[in-house]
């Protein structure tokens, strides 16, 4: 696509239409660079440039260094990166000229962040136009960053088109997308969040807007409670950024006076408050997630993980009966799974995985630890939350892993570590990383394939590696826990005999059985058809709207 073309789409100035056509071309092919292709399926860049990048081909587009550019004048470059000043400075030695030859994404794609007042006024505006008698769905997702954009982008057209006349309102940091295409492309409202939210510095202009003085003792009080569940290294500034959050939702949801609040995950700040403001209102609530099984979505009304209603209450499954014929269909669903290597994720082939990997003895058995992001998350396993809805035997993944290479060194044992997506191994010895078989990038399906038992706090891994009936050690607090598919570990000590009894026993067909009918009743009642690509279809259709058809007696974890 040239940028004349573009320039139409986007709707850009007069001056951008009558600049010279060059063919598009993305610098950076990070998050933000696959988010821009997936966003702007109409807008087709020649190809990708990066510096770092290991892959050759992203989302079907060519990736190449900066050194094999040869002409510079015949592309327009757009720079997908957050920090564009330095790729900016190279530019400028080549001679381009900004907005002639190349521009930032944000300002190409029309999509610059608003403030906390023309974020409120954008609401405002909305409700002018809302019906009183048919109150709105407020719906807060990340859209920019779903691992599988384009089933999600389907989702969520399907979920608000069948509301309709009852009107969606989405919440989102656009990032990518101005709130004009996505309202054309999603056929709903939406609301830009402020420009504050996601940074990882915090910038202020809200002095005039915190009121702080208006929160109740109470108020004060529940989001003191609330930032202990979260590690900061500036507890002020967290809790000042907290209040603001709070003060900031309770006006969203005071001017917008929705019907039912859904909320993507549920370990952010964000949702807790929201939770929290539903429960104080009377509004119904929901939180929403990448299903447990592959090709899925999830809604839940209290929470995700340990934190879900059936994780917290086990006995509302007993209500729920399943047949013969459905527990046959679970049965295709998991080797359809396997078959199709599902997964949310896109995984990657490198070079370092496949060196780590040479690593393996074929004549040990292996251990397989998945890790989850207690990092990104920042929750305070100090604070008693973690005991209750993550783990109450270990803190952290790295203490577990701690724990297991010294296991599998005494037993003779492979060790596999795929840590979550953006976090690293700390403070371990190299003595004792050399132990370590690290995987990075592979594919969970392989990891899991030449595993003979996983170990886990939390992940969604943990679900699929039951469904290659492979056997589970958890050792978190889970919608697992109790359900008689895994082993389970009560406390530290007990870690090396449940890994030893695993490896000897696999998983049994009791655990496959009682496993069977865990999913079958979380396809009636939890998960939905995610709409995405798939050659037999499960889970409920969006006919089914989450909380309309049953009712849940459950006491706010915010409460708690």
């Amino acid at each position: 696509m040239t940028v004349r073309d573009a320039g139409k789409m986007t709707r850009k100035s007069e001056k951008t239409e009558e600049r010279v056509m060059k063919k598009i071309v993305y610098w950076g092919a990070g998050k933000i660079g696959i988010w821009c292709l997936e966003q702007h399926t109409d807008i087709s860049p020649l190809f990708l440039i990066d510096s770092f990048s290991e892959q050759k081909m992203i989302c079907g587009k060519e990736v190449k260094h900066p050194d094999e550019i040869k002409d510079w004048t015949a592309y327009y470059i757009v720079i997908t990166k957050k920090k564009y000043q330095e790729i900016e400075a190279v530019l400028k030695s080549k001679g381009l000229q900004k907005n002639s030859d190349y521009s930032w994404y944000q300002d190409f794609f029309s999509c610059h962040r608003p403030s906390i007042e023309e974020n409120l006024d954008l609401l405002r505006t909305y409700d002018k136009h809302c019906s009183a008698e048919l109150r709105p769905i407020m719906m807060i997702v990340p859209t920019a960053c779903m691992r599988n954009q384009k089933s999600f982008s389907a989702f969520l057209r399907d979920y608000i088109r069948k509301r309709k006349p009852r009107q969606v309102v989405v919440f989102t940091q656009l990032e990518v997308i101005s709130p004009k295409k996505f309202a054309q492309k999603f056929d709903c409202h939406v609301i830009d969040m402020p420009a504050i939210f996601g940074r990882d510095k915090l910038e202020y202009e809200v002095d005039d807007f915190l009121y702080t003085g208006s929160l109740s003792t109470e108020e004060g009080e529940w989001l003191e409670q609330l930032e202990k569940r979260k590690v900061s290294t500036n507890k002020a500034e967290s809790l000042r950024f907290c209040k603001l959050l709070y003060c900031y939702y309770k006006t969203i949801i005071k001017e917008l006076h929705p019907y039912k609040i859904l909320i993507w995950g549920n370990w952010t700040r964000e949702s807790y408050i929201l939770g929290h403001l539903a429960d104080l209102y009377g509004i119904s609530r929901g939180y929403m997630e990448h299903g447990w099984i592959p090709g899925t979505t999830q809604f839940d009304p209290r929470g995700i993980a340990g934190q879900g209603i059936y994780a917290v209450k086990p006995d509302i499954l007993d209500e729920i009966i399943v047949t013969e014929k459905e527990i046959i269909e679970i049965q295709k669903i998991k080797q359809y799974v396997i078959e199709k290597q599902l997964d949310t994720r896109v995984f990657h082939k490198t070079e370092a995985d496949r060196e780590e990997l040479k690593k393996l003895d074929s004549r040990k058995k292996t251990i397989f630890l998945i890790g989850m992001d207690e990092i990104g998350m920042g929750m305070n396993p100090q604070d008693s939350y973690w005991d209750r809805y993550i783990s109450g035997v270990y803190g952290s993944v790295q203490e577990v892993l701690i724990d297991l290479i010294k296991i599998c060194a005494v037993n003779d044992l492979n060790l596999i570590f795929k840590p979550h997506p953006g976090n690293k191994i700390q403070n371990i010895p190299e003595a004792d990383l050399n132990k370590v078989i690290y995987i990075k990038d592979a594919s969970v399906d392989e990891l899991i394939q030449i595993s003979d038992a996983m170990v886990s706090i939390t992940s969604a891994v943990d679900y699929k590696v039951l469904i290659y009936e492979k056997p589970l050690v958890q050792v978190g607090n889970t919608g697992l826990k109790g359900k008689g598919c895994a082993y389970e570990v009560m406390n530290k000590g007990d870690l090396e005999n449940t890994v030893l009894e695993a490896l000897e026993i696999g998983m049994t067909k009791e655990q496959v059985r009682k496993y069977d009918q865990f999913l079958a009743k979380l396809l009636k009642r939890y998960l939905w058809d995610d709409m995405s690509e798939k050659e037999i279809t499960y889970g409920l259709t969006l006919d089914t709207d989450f909380g309309e058809e049953e009712t849940y007696e459950c006491n706010s974890i915010y409460t708690d």
